[in-house]
């Protein structure tokens, strides 16, 4: 979603960031450039630059609701602990965890890194190159097995989210989201099917790491399909590497079994088809956009679709 430079400064109240940065020893000039960073749909990101170095903010969504917070908090410790990893990462900066200060948001500052949201546009010569939009997709997979990889403990994660139980609670905890809309009520609600029964940074947490592989799964080009669920750049190139070959490459700097992958991608469709219902929920109650509610639900329903024909087969 991209924001109005009026909306996204409104919503990064300059007073209130000079003043925090005042304190943390952040630059003492005020803050130029601040722009929206486009691409996503809740959580907002803006550039700016303060003393001749630029920085990101990260916060919650323009309605604050219950848990952005705690999302944010999880965010700013999973962000401090990967420097003593091999993960690539944005540095964390500084983070503000006082909830009274930007209209009751929980907020944090990263450095930027210079790149492109392949989802939206490729730099000139990976659309012509179809290795380099090979090793695009290997180099995700590649990152998700590191993560994957890291013992918690030894980068003082020990405490960080509750790993026991964790696939027994997904279906409940996301079945019990999804009756939570109350805008849905009167509103078509999405065709669920078998995948309610047969069953990442926005969610920070500590699971099962397959998951993330299933939730990268869940929006790729699938073996039936000729684009990805959201129709990117990075698709329209043509060529990415197959399902089968990113499984193989994840199990190669993996020491987990993939055999059961399909039941992973059946529950991240599940599990982000509902987040995804949660945002079209709140553009039917003007909380947000509702052309990006519109095309959410559309991807939500495409979630399900291939959720149960993987269940069929």
């Amino acid at each position: 979603m991209t924001l109005s430079t009026t909306s996204e400064e409104s919503l990064i109240d300059r007073a209130v960031v000079t003043d925090w940065m005042d304190g943390s020893d952040l630059g003492d000039e005020s803050l130029e450039q601040v722009e929206p960073l486009a691409g996503g749909t809740q959580n907002i990101m803006a550039p700016f630059v303060r003393s001749e170095k630029r920085y990101i903010l990260r916060r919650g969504p323009r309605h604050v609701r219950e848990g952005s917070n705690k999302i944010m908090g999880r965010e700013i410790t999973l962000l401090a602990a990967l420097p003593r990893t091999d993960v690539p990462h944005l540095r964390l900066i500084a983070s503000c965890e006082d909830e009274t200060g930007l209209e009751g948001a929980v907020f944090y500052l990263m450095e930027p890194i210079d790149g492109y949201n392949a989802a939206v546009t490729l730099p000139d010569g990976h659309g012509d190159d179809p290795s380099l939009r090979r090793r695009m997709g290997l180099s995700m997979v590649e990152e998700l097995a590191s993560m994957g990889e890291v013992e918690r403990g030894k980068v003082g994660l020990s405490a960080f989210g509750k790993p026991g139980g964790f696939l027994e609670r997904q279906v409940p905890r996301w079945m019990s989201e999804l009756k939570s809309y109350p805008q849905l009520q009167g509103n078509p609600r999405p065709e669920i099917g078998d995948v309610g029964r047969g069953a990442d940074w926005e969610m920070a947490t500590i699971g099962d790491p397959l998951l993330d592989l299933g939730r990268m799964l869940s929006l790729w080009t699938g073996p039936d399909d000729t684009m990805d669920l959201v129709v990117s750049a990075y698709s329209r190139g043509g060529d990415p590497p197959t399902e089968d070959e990113l499984v193989r490459r994840y199990a190669e700097r993996s020491s987990r079994v993939v055999s059961s992958i399909d039941w992973y991608v059946v529950l991240a469709c599940f599990k982000l088809g509902i987040v995804l219902e949660g945002i079209y929920a709140r553009s039917l109650s003007g909380q947000a956009r509702r052309a990006t509610g519109e095309h959410l639900h559309a991807t939500t329903l495409k979630l399900f679709d291939r959720a149960n024909r993987r269940i069929a087969t």
